[in-house]
């Protein structure tokens, strides 16, 4: 099982970085990334508990449920369905007010479903995981900052 895991600090309202980050659009805008939409609304409607969401990259395709959303300080997913297979065990951002700077906390764990050696293939996985978790909070950056 690997972790992907990342902070960062951006120099906006927590509530203006919560909502870049948690809207699936957004993130067409990330390198690699050629789409985020919103397949099912949630409970709440809109991109809350329980919504799905599907987005597509250069490297992979994948669904997830949202399975936290409290605006404006936590948001949690799930991998529901990814090619190639991937077994995702849940992922979270978690934002913090600083004094005017939002410091975001980001982390997804998964594994591999491949006996014995699945580990090997965690491996070879983990620098698509840590870049694309990165440009994503580069991308909001460069966006939250105009």
């Amino acid at each position: 099982m690997q972790t992907v895991s990342f902070e960062h600090d951006y120099d906006a309202p927590i509530e203006r970085v919560f909502d870049w980050l948690t809207t699936c659009a957004n993130y067409g805008a990330g390198p690699l990334m050629f789409s985020g939409r919103l397949v099912r609304p949630g409970r709440d409607g809109g991109e809350s508990v329980g919504a799905l969401r599907r987005f597509r990259s250069a490297i992979c395709w994948w669904r997830e449920e949202i399975t936290a959303y409290q605006r404006p300080d936590l948001f949690g997913y799930q991998v529901v369905w990814i090619f190639p297979p991937t077994r995702h065990h849940g992922a979270t951002i978690e934002l913090t007010d600083r004094g005017g700077i939002t410091h975001v906390s980001w982390a997804s764990t998964y594994s591999m479903p491949v006996p014995l050696i699945g580990f090997i293939f965690e491996l070879l996985v983990l620098p698509f995981g840590k870049f694309y978790v990165r440009s994503m909070l580069e991308t909001a950056a460069k966006a939250l900052n105009h």
